[in-house]
């Protein structure tokens, strides 16, 4: 979040960092979740949490409202619901995580790292920490490092979300469905999605 140019790398012990994420239906995971969140916040001297919430019917919004209420900082952004008014699922998430941005903007802009995570099952899994330590103290290593970014293994699996000028430049799914009446559903899936999870290395 600093804009300013950094100078010496800073310990990771001595910054600030506010975790964002967004929520659909997650109460079963989220004990897990918040208890894999608490341990990377522990890497940081102070941290906050902004949440955003929508289209839930169970009962994520008072879970992520209970643990923060525990003497933690951060917000709950409750978008109630969405469906009726955005049907497509990708643009709720965006607004979702939106509204988390221009809260983090507002209210935590002198913090040092954004985390972004998920609150689903794919952060459900008891994970070690010590890789979040050393990526962070990477971003901070040098001032040109603006990021840190996920790598699945064992390939890069997200396309769809994914838009590069070669590797993805346009909606996996869309082209799928736009496929020609010659070509079968595996064919295509096995074209615009699957010959682009490639493998990138750890340190890459």
């Amino acid at each position: 979040m600093r804009s300013e140019t950094k100078g010496a790398p800073a310990a990771i012990s001595d910054l600030r960092a506010v975790f964002v994420g967004v929520a659909r239906n997650c109460a079963p995971f989220l004990p897990s979740v918040l208890a894999n969140i608490a341990r990377f916040a522990a890497h940081y001297s102070s941290a906050a949490y902004v949440f955003a919430v929508g289209d839930s019917s169970d009962r994520t919004l008072s879970i992520l409202r209970g643990w923060l209420a525990d003497q933690r900082e951060g917000a709950v952004v409750d978008q109630g619901n969405l469906e009726h008014v955005e049907p497509r699922r990708s643009a709720r998430i965006g607004a979702a995580r939106n509204s988390c941005l221009d809260l983090v903007r507002a209210a935590y802009r002198d913090f040092d790292h954004v985390v972004i995570c998920d609150l689903d099952h794919v952060l459900a899994a008891q994970v070690k920490t010590v890789e979040f330590g050393q990526a962070a103290a990477w971003l901070e290593g040098q001032p040109s490092r603006a990021c840190v970014s996920a790598n699945a293994m064992p390939r890069y699996y997200d396309v769809w979300a994914l838009r590069h000028q070669l590797w993805s430049p346009y909606d996996c799914w869309h082209a799928i469905w736009d496929r020609s009446p010659r070509e079968s559903f595996d064919m295509a899936k096995y074209r615009h999605v699957y010959r682009r999870q490639i493998r990138i290395p750890l340190d890459a």
